[in-house]
């Protein structure tokens, strides 16, 4: 795709000599990640190219290294993991891909072909946080300071962004199913991700407050994380980020009035998003903070649990039902083409013998066609 990242500022850092910079712009989607990650690349910050260039819903760019999504995509996609999962049990699934030896080869080759002029580097794609511990022991041996800049959006505004870009129901109940399932990924991720941080330098930012006042905002962050970037936050002269970061780029405004999602999901919703937003403005260290996510992680993993367990019943049903619904398709499938064969004469099986075929269809196949087909269930959406 056509590159939209900008030329690098020409500033350059003051102080003594320290090793390259490798900022990992984290945060659930639609948290503000594009434009942290574009603000950054105008201080002077390298943005690995080719990039992921702009389209309808991020008009100004993503600034996401395009190797870097394609990776994570191919990736998560074999670990059976989402870029909101809400599944508790999801990081344990990437992190075992992650850490495979020709997974890491990859990863290590890639920021090996990095250039090597001694530039800070930004990398942002919103699924990093899932092989977090992964990408910060490969960039070390690459001789990278890795640093990690969590970006922050209320959950409400998260699930309403996600719904204007990139939704696809058509019926009230179809988007409360949306909803739900993307409070509960927006939760996963939040608790996933300062998990999987911790012990690396990091920093927290509202997106409202980025977008709010960008030179204020930064400005701890630069300490926090060792940027050196206060001569260019100096307020009264113009910079190229003024043009590029205003409060417009906040289209949806929301919150939780006529949200029709679970009390009990809402409030541990709630509690994440309170203590991210004291962490964020320097009101908790991050000892506090793990310790109240921590509380958070645990009551989401029982309530999903417990979920599980209370929709147990309807969900052997879907499965059952799937397991039947793919042996009828694969027998008439199997069955259609033995008699199209047959009537130009090129084989001379039997309908019985197609039906013994269709009994040796491999377990796996019928897995994926029980979770095609049970996931059209919980959506709403027919199975394509």
């Amino acid at each position: 795709m056509e590159s939209t990242t900008p030329e690098p500022s020409t500033a350059k850092p003051s102080g003594t000599p320290r090793p390259r910079a490798m900022v990992l712009v984290t945060g659930a989607g639609r948290s503000g990640t594009s434009s942290m990650a574009g603000t950054l690349n105008r201080l002077g910050l390298h943005v690995p190219e080719p990039v992921v260039g702009a389209n309808k819903n991020n008009p100004r760019g993503h600034y996401e290294p395009q190797w870097v999504v394609d990776f994570h995509k191919k990736y998560l996609k074999e670990a059976g993991v989402g870029t909101m999962d809400g599944d508790p049990t999801a990081v344990a699934l990437a992190e075992k891909v992650f850490d495979r030896a020709d997974v890491r080869g990859q990863i290590r080759d890639w920021l090996g072909r990095l250039p090597a002029d001694g530039a800070d580097v930004v990398i942002k794609d919103p699924r990093t946080f899932w092989g977090a511990q992964t990408w910060t022991a490969l960039a070390r041996e690459a001789g990278y300071d890795v640093r990690y800049l969590t970006m922050l959006r209320h959950p409400a505004e998260v699930v309403g962004s996600r719904s204007t870009h990139y939704s696809k129901a058509t019926t009230d109940e179809q988007h409360r199913r949306e909803d739900v399932a993307h409070i509960a990924g927006w939760i996963n991720a939040n608790v996933i991700n300062e998990a999987t941080t911790r012990g690396a330098k990091r920093a927290f930012v509202l997106y409202e407050d980025l977008l709010a006042d960008w030179r204020r905002t930064l400005a701890p962050v630069s300490g926090a994380l060792g940027l050196d970037l206060d001569r260019q936050l100096v307020a009264g002269t113009h910079h190229e980020v003024d043009d590029f970061i205003e409060p417009s780029l906040r289209r949806v405004v929301a919150t939780w009035e006529g949200s029709d999602v679970p009390e009990n999901l809402r409030a541990l919703a709630d509690d994440a998003w309170t203590a991210l937003v004291a962490r964020a403005h320097g009101e908790i260290d991050d000892d506090e903070l793990g310790t109240r996510l921590d509380v958070v992680r645990d009551a989401y993993a029982q309530l999903y649990d417990d979920s599980e367990i209370i929709a147990s019943n309807r969900l052997t049903r879907q499965k059952s039902a799937a397991r039947r619904a793919a042996r009828r398709d694969a027998l008439a499938e199997a069955t259609a083409k033995a008699a199209s064969a047959g009537a130009t004469g090129s084989t001379g099986r039997t309908t019985s013998s197609v039906a013994r075929q269709t009994e040796a269809i491999r377990a796996s196949d019928l897995v994926k066609e029980v979770v095609r087909r049970g996931t059209s269930r919980v959506t709403g959406k027919r199975p394509s």
